[in-house]
């Protein structure tokens, strides 16, 4: 599929089954000058086989005005194939924000069939890197948990004096352990939600509610 750029004769020739013919030429004319004005060509190699028009409302709506099918080409799906193209490029899709441990996450889910949704954002959204965070997290409080107990050891004799270094020494290790844990667990979700502020602009829908309706 591919927009209309030039009016080409046998673009007229397939519009005029979907208008009156003295309305052609208008009706081109519009899906050429008009942004809120589309019309779609379906192709078979070289030769075109179908058109489809839609004009853009508010509220991320749309209305087909035409559509029309070569006639040697009709049975054959062409209009359910572009039908399916433009509710799967206008999908309509919804902007979730929540707060996850004090930082602001989104998340975009958009309707790409009747009964299927996909969802996109700055959260680990499959069971790998959702596991991948929460190991990060759990070492990091065993480093802090095995300072801690260290610590407590060195501090109630439990041990002779003489281990007192190797205690000292295993307390600073635990804490550097939960540090470095920390500090890589906090790269990993600030990398997740890079990637969303550069992921967001593929979304031409979001993109145009965002020039709506300013954040």
């Amino acid at each position: 599929m591919q927009k209309m750029t030039v009016i080409a004769k046998e673009i007229k020739e397939l519009l005029s089954q979907a208008t009156a013919k003295n309305k052609v030429d208008d009706e081109l004319k519009k899906y050429l000058d008009y942004n809120d004005r589309i019309l779609y060509l379906q192709c078979d190699k070289t030769i075109l086989v179908g058109c489809i028009g839609i004009q853009l409302l508010e509220n991320n709506r749309l209305e087909i005005k035409h559509i029309a099918t070569k006639k040697a080409y009709r049975h054959k799906r062409i209009g359910s194939t572009m039908i399916d193209y433009i509710l799967n490029t206008y999908a309509p899709f919804w902007k979730i924000t929540y707060k996850y441990e004090g930082i602001d996450y989104v998340v975009i889910v958009t309707a790409a069939k009747k009964d299927k949704i996909e969802m996109d954002g700055s959260r680990p959204l499959s069971q790998e890197d959702a596991t991948v965070e929460n190991k990060m997290k759990k070492n990091g409080r065993y480093g802090l948990l095995a300072s801690l107990l260290f610590f407590l050891i060195n501090v109630f004799d439990i041990l002779p004096d003489s281990t007192g270094p190797f205690l000292a020494t295993f307390v600073l290790a635990g804490i550097g352990v939960w540090i470095y844990f920390a500090i890589k667990r906090h790269s990993f979700l600030s990398s997740n939600k890079k990637h969303l502020q550069t992921n967001l602009h593929d979304y031409p829908e979001y993109m145009s509610l965002l020039k709506q309706y300013p954040e």
